[in-house]
Formats: structure tokens, sequence, C-alpha cells
């Protein structure tokens, strides 16, 4: 009669010195079993290290500018509404030269009317809902029209908060502030457009403005506590 060291007690591999050893009877097979063994363990198992440093460096850079596109809802410049296509890419509309685009990035735009917005004590997240479906794309408004109203075949309605000055807000603008629509695309009017229209919110709601519907806004949503503060005199 053969014995092997039991290795169906775990208890056993941390047997402490000087107790007996567990040992079951094995009858001895011929040519399988010939004398006690034990199973040799490595102390250390050596895993090979990959390393994807280079494609998750990849994803990781793409996961954050698609982020950062979100965030900030930016238009690559070229793509936007106000250009059109010809030849080989997309070019500047001829239509309203002088005031091509904005002066400012989306995303400067943006920070002027949540900073704007708080000092009214209005929604700044309704507030950029409302531009984003009014002036985001365009400084004039890409609407088709002729006649009064209109300016080089568009809709004569201007700035982030498409002041209308065909007999709307952007006629009370002008005269109030004595600024000419038309060539107010500077940084400057941005600014002052954007106090004088969330003042004009703030006093009667976002009734003027037909982007409030697509936008999923009411006349009154985000305009529970505000209140006008007349800054664009300055």
């Amino acid at each position: 009669m053969s014995y092997i060291r039991s290795l169906f007690s775990i208890d056993n591999l941390f047997q402490p010195k000087g107790e007996e050893e567990e040992v079951i009877p094995v009858r001895e097979t011929k040519g399988l079993i010939k004398k006690p063994f034990e199973l040799e363990i490595p102390e250390e198992v050596e895993v090979p290290k990959v390393t994807f440093y280079n494609e998750y460096s990849v994803l990781k850079e793409l996961e954050d500018r698609i982020k950062n596109a979100k965030s900030q809802q930016e238009m690559p410049e070229g793509t936007g509404p106000d250009t059109v296509s010809v030849g080989a890419g997309p070019v500047r509309s001829p239509i309203y030269k002088s005031s091509e685009g904005y002066p400012l990035k989306v995303s400067e735009i943006q920070s002027i009317i949540i900073e704007e917005a708080s000092l009214r004590g209005i929604d700044p997240e309704v507030a950029l809902r409302i531009f984003r479906h009014e002036g985001q794309g365009s400084y004039q408004s890409t609407v088709p029209r002729e006649g009064k109203g209109s300016l080089n075949g568009r809709e004569a309605s201007f700035g982030p908060w498409q002041l209308y000055v065909g007999g709307g807000l952007g006629n009370e603008y002008q005269k109030l502030t004595g600024r000419d629509l038309t060539t107010d695309n500077t940084a400057d009017g941005i600014r002052k457009q954007t106090q004088f229209a969330l003042d004009k919110a703030a006093e009667s709601g976002w009734g003027a403005w037909y982007g409030r519907k697509p936008a999923g806004v009411g006349v009154k949503d985000g305009l529970k506590n505000a209140k006008p503060i007349g800054n664009w005199r300055d």
C-alpha cells in the first residue's frame, strides 16, 4: 500500500508544523502510482504586460472632442446656414457682406448669454435654447424674403436674438440705442443686443421669438423671478 499527500483539503496546504499530515490510502496501480508525490506550484506566475496606450489615447481624444462639441454646440466655420457650396467646398455667402457670420465663437456668445441671463434671474438654459433656435447659425436671418422687412433677399432680422427691423424689436433697439443692426455685428453689439433682448423677455416673456416653439419653451418658462436691469443703456 502506498500513500500520497492529500490535496483535497485547502487547509492542509497551510497546516502548522508539528501536526500530523492527513493521508489517505491509495491502492497501488501498476504504471500509474509508484510512490508518494507532491504537486509543485510556482511562487509567482508571470503575466505578460500588454499595453493598449496608442489605441486608448486615440479613443480618449475622440471622446473628448465629441463631448466638447456637444457641450458648446459649436458650428465649424464654413458649414453653417450662412454659407453656400461652390466648387470643391463651402464658401462664405456674398448675400450679406457687411456682417458675415459672427465676430465671436458660438461658445463665447453662449457665455455672454449665461452671464446676462443670470444677472436678470433668467434661467440660462432656457435662454440658450431660444438662442439655438433663433440666431445661432447666422447673424442675419436666412429666411428668404422680398419687400418690406427684407434686406438682400432675406428677412431683416439680426443677431443672436434675430431682432426684426421691419416693425419689431429691432426697430425699438435701434431707436433707443442709436445703433444700426446692419453694422452692429461686433463683440460689443452682440452683448448689447443680448442685454436688450433679455430685458424684454424679463418684462414680457418669450412671445416675440418664434424660435421658442421648436425649442419647446413656453412664454414664461425660466422667467419666474426675472427682472430687467437696463444695462444696455450704459
